[in-house]
């Protein structure tokens, strides 16, 4: 292990540390109102300190901009996130989520695809292939949405709360493969605001229930 990359191992985990103590924080209090607030934005703002962090110190800088400079990528986010508009418009009319896809899309969907994708496979990728990255990823971030089950047992009661870690592992395995095969966030942003805003309509399906979990 060189220099370079033993110290993106370190700044990545001192800012997982940091993002998940924020995220614990935010679903633990309910009172006052302000700590979970607060606490939601830091660790949504901290994805976007961690990529330029990244992007500025470590030697994945290249891979980073690699990422932002897929044209072809960058036009299927515009294709899914103008299709979505159209059909919410449709469907939903008067309802005004578009302002929700627009702030789904820079936090939820930049914090999960900055952190548990770009950052994480790519920080690994330089111990591992790509496949075990993809694999570590999963991991990571099914331990985050699985603080949630751990705060509150009585969201999934029984057989549910298995479900729920397969259900979160099996999405974060699938989207780590796409990132893992096209290495382009672009893709994986997509997949994760397409499926945060299926969430919108009923009977959705019970694969992604980890996606109704106050992130």
């Amino acid at each position: 292990m060189n220099g370079n990359n033993l110290r993106n191992v370190i700044i990545f985990v001192a800012f997982q540390i940091s993002i998940f103590s924020l995220y614990f924080t935010s679903i633990l209090y309910s009172y006052p109102t302000y700590l979970t607030t607060d606490s939601y934005y830091l660790y949504i703002a901290l994805a976007w300190i961690e990529l330029f962090v990244f992007l500025r110190f470590t030697n994945l800088r290249e891979r980073i901009l690699d990422n932002f400079k897929n044209v072809k990528g960058l036009l299927i986010l515009i294709s899914v996130f103008a299709i979505w508009v159209y059909v919410i418009e449709v469907t939903i009319p008067g309802s005004n989520n578009i302002p929700y896809i627009f702030t789904t899309l820079i936090t939820l969907v930049c914090f999960q695809e900055f952190n548990f994708r770009l950052i994480t496979i790519e920080t690994f990728a330089k111990f591992s292939n790509l496949g075990v990255s993809a694999f570590i990823s999963a991991i990571i971030y099914t331990v985050f949405f699985g603080l949630y089950l751990i705060v509150y047992l009585g969201g999934y009661p029984g057989i549910y709360s298995y479900l729920f870690f397969i259900d979160t592992f099996s999405m974060g395995l699938i989207i780590g493969a796409v990132y893992a095969l096209t290495r382009s966030v672009y893709f994986t942003s997509s997949i994760t605001l397409s499926l945060y805003i299926i969430a919108l309509f009923p009977y959705t399906p019970a694969i992604i229930s980890y996606m109704f979990v106050p992130v």
